[in-house]
């Protein structure tokens, strides 16, 4: 159950932080940051066609299709293990709900 219901907050929490980006982010412009975080991490509105870095843009479905490969792998993964560790699960929620999120995303916007 751990990665099931991590996996649905992961998925949740992805979607809403990109709604709410959408909502109140105009394309291409960041938030304002604290000080202490800015070196670190920013939060910019952009529309990645491609993978992480904005690497392999304007490939089409190309990356749908691999998202779903993860997706079942890691599905079929966890299905096949002998004994259910429970930081492998978080690990595997994680990484399931991004996946999902992302999937959500290249199907509905293209990006």
């Amino acid at each position: 159950m751990i990665i099931l219901g991590l996996c649905g907050l992961v998925t949740a929490a992805d979607q809403w932080t990109k709604s709410w980006v959408r909502a109140n982010l105009p394309v291409n412009t960041s938030l304002d940051t604290p000080a202490w975080l800015a070196p670190y991490a920013t939060i910019t509105h952009v529309h990645n066609t491609g993978v992480a870095f904005g690497m392999f843009q304007n490939t089409g479905n190309l990356f749908s299709y691999v998202t779903i490969a993860v997706v079942l792998a890691i599905v079929l993964y966890y299905r096949r293990l002998a004994t259910r560790n429970c930081v492998l699960s978080v690990a595997l929620g994680l990484q399931l709900g991004g996946a999902i999120g992302n999937l959500i995303d290249r199907v509905a916007r293209g990006h």
